[in-house]
């Protein structure tokens, strides 16, 4: 087994860690550098559970043919977050600066998008390709499933987890060594997005609710670079009510 990894960031490795490793994994890297610290939410904390129980996955069934059943999964709701974080990123003059330093020097993307389902892939490829505010920081950007994700590696990683309805199933995304991967990709940055009420009820104890439960358990820590937030709290500002108001959540 790995005992010492060097590309992700002291939580991010530490988060990793304990869920897949036994607090086995040590890290050989230091901090994510200090000039992100003063990045707007979500981007100035290392680790970030953005909380999406209140906007639930789209019913792709709704709108498909007569007896035809629709398989996958889709939170429309989580695209239009995802876009909203990251024009908060792009609107930092040093952090796109940064980013694109980033991109010369890796000679890969330092922004990754990850999610479980096909679906979602499709709709986030969809509004970054037509949204004129991404025109500048496409090629900054990779968008793909978990499964395409093995051996690939970015500054930033956003994991859409999509599923969030009535029943609370889960589907293959909570699978262990898929989550590690979509995890352990990220380098500096790390913005997960799922609906609480999912991982720590029925789910408490997979994979990705044992993620929440570590995250969660280090939110107050003192200097913790672990944080929860919800969309209210993370669409705050006038800028960000601007975007907000040009998306539409999906609440169930």
């Amino acid at each position: 087994m790995l005992e010492t990894q060097y590309r992700m960031a002291p939580p991010i490795g530490k988060l990793i860690s304990s869920v897949f490793y036994n607090d086995k994994l040590e890290t050989g890297r230091g901090e994510a550098a200090s000039w992100m610290q003063s990045l707007p939410k979500p981007w100035q904390k290392t680790v970030t559970w953005l909380d999406t129980s209140e906007l639930r996955e789209d019913d792709l069934n709704r709108f498909s043919v007569a007896n035809t059943k629709v398989f996958g999964a889709r939170n429309t709701a989580e695209v239009d977050l995802i876009c909203a974080s990251l024009r908060k990123l792009i609107e930092d003059r040093q952090s796109l600066v940064k980013l694109h330093e980033w991109a010369l020097k890796d000679k890969s993307p330092p922004i990754g998008i990850i999610t479980g389902y096909r679906h979602q892939v499709k709709a986030l490829r969809e509004r970054i390709d037509t949204e004129t505010w991404a025109s500048g920081i496409r090629s900054l950007i990779k968008i793909d499933t978990i499964d395409s994700y093995q051996g690939s590696e970015n500054r930033v990683i956003i994991l859409s987890l999509v599923k969030n309805n009535s029943r609370k199933e889960v589907g293959f995304v909570d699978d262990a060594p898929r989550v590690n991967v979509a995890i352990s990709r990220a380098k500096e940055r790390l913005l997960i997005l799922g609906a609480s009420r999912v991982w720590s009820e029925r789910n408490e104890h997979s994979p990705l609710g044992n993620v929440y439960r570590y995250i969660k358990s280090r939110v107050n820590v003192t200097c913790s670079e672990y944080q929860e937030i919800f969309p209210d709290n993370f669409l705050s500002d006038s800028t960000e009510l601007e975007v907000a108001n040009k998306t539409t959540f999906s609440r169930g």
